[in-house]
């Protein structure tokens, strides 16, 4: 049989079955008058692992700095709720052209290593937000349901509308093994639910330029995100309490080598005497692996649930050199951190 012709055949078929497999559409549509409880937990834990110091070529232990030394006294962890309601009282297809959020609770707590521990409830919570569709400026307003309320004006301004897992979704249908990836400010929307991430860092950045020791916002978060990838795939249908939910599996495997040494020297030498020289050397190592999953109810049009794990693991080797009026001095320090981050999410 000819090669060519038979080559021809299988690349047919093969588009054919591309086009003959069943498609499924993984899209937002609530019904315009409906309600959500959503509820968002994020816990993180932090270690410092290890700690290697060095002074003028000497390798020298950390507590012969002062003071008693701990590497447990550098872990610790944080956590986080989130628990609205959501009343959809006007939409557009999948936009939400007024959206009433119930803000029952957004807390934080922290412990440290060290026995500090706290905990800190947002200025938001117990108030209702409406958001409104503004089609000139193409984004939602915000304002306060109660004019008299203590809402510090600054959270509401950063409270996202999205608490949807909007920035997750397929482009297009999807059949079962499909992929697509999240990265950037989409990937970052869903690791910090309730943020609106693109008015943040407009705020960071501001924030940065203003500062002592000035950063370049855009600069370091583009280094060290570049790498991120999560990658979404759909696996098809689950019968779960009598209903088909479709489900999208989550992963993510990376690894990232950063040299930071230029950033932060421009930062320090900000601050630096000029009869001071600085030259340093500052590199970031990661590597993360990420698992989890999102079961979606395609008649309601909304997530049902979330739950994804990531554990990081972060090298720093920094190194300089220093001339301080004639006086030369060189050091350095690696250390080994690992970072365990945890977020579940339901929406009924």
């Amino acid at each position: 049989m000819n090669t060519k012709f038979t080559l021809t055949c299988l690349a047919a078929t093969a588009g054919l079955l591309a086009f003959a497999l069943p498609k499924d559409e993984v899209k937002f549509s609530v019904a315009e008058g409906s309600s959500l409880s959503k509820n968002f937990e994020i816990t993180v834990e932090a270690s410092v692992d290890d700690v290697l110091l060095n002074f003028n070529g000497q390798e020298i232990d950390p507590a012969a700095l002062g003071g008693e030394f701990d590497l447990a006294d550098a872990n610790g962890s944080f956590g986080y709720v989130l628990s609205v309601v959501d009343d959809y009282i006007k939409m557009d297809g999948a936009r939400t052209m007024e959206l009433h959020r119930a803000v029952e609770t957004m807390a934080g707590e922290y412990s440290s290593g060290t026995g500090d521990s706290g905990s800190e409830s947002n200025s938001m919570e117990g108030q209702t937000l409406i958001f409104k569709w503004d089609a000139e400026e193409e984004a939602h307003t915000i304002s306060v349901k109660d004019e008299e309320n203590e809402a510090d004006p600054e959270d509401v301004a950063l409270f996202a509308e999205d608490l949807d897992l909007r920035s997750m979704l397929p482009s297009g249908s999807v059949a079962e093994g499909d992929t697509w990836t999240l990265r950037g400010a989409n990937l970052m929307s869903i690791l910090a639910p309730g943020m609106d991430v693109n008015k943040a860092l407009a705020k960071a950045k501001e924030e940065a330029s203003e500062g002592d020791m000035p950063i370049e916002i855009d600069e370091a978060l583009d280094m060290i995100s570049k790498d991120m990838v999560l990658t979404c795939t759909y696996v098809g249908s689950r019968e779960v309490d009598g209903r088909s939910l479709m489900v999208i599996e989550l992963s993510s495997e990376f690894e990232s080598n950063l040299d930071l040494s230029d950033m932060i020297l421009e930062a320090i030498e900000a601050e630096m005497p000029p009869e001071m020289a600085l030259d340093m050397s500052v590199v970031l190592e990661m590597a993360a692996e990420a698992t989890g999953e999102v079961t979606w109810d395609a008649k309601a049009g909304h997530f049902v649930a979330m739950a994804l794990e990531i554990d990081i693991v972060m090298i720093i080797d920094a190194s300089g050199n220093m001339d301080a009026g004639g006086q030369e001095m060189a050091g350095g320090i690696e250390a080994e951190a690992s970072v365990h981050y945890e977020l579940t999410a339901s929406a009924d």
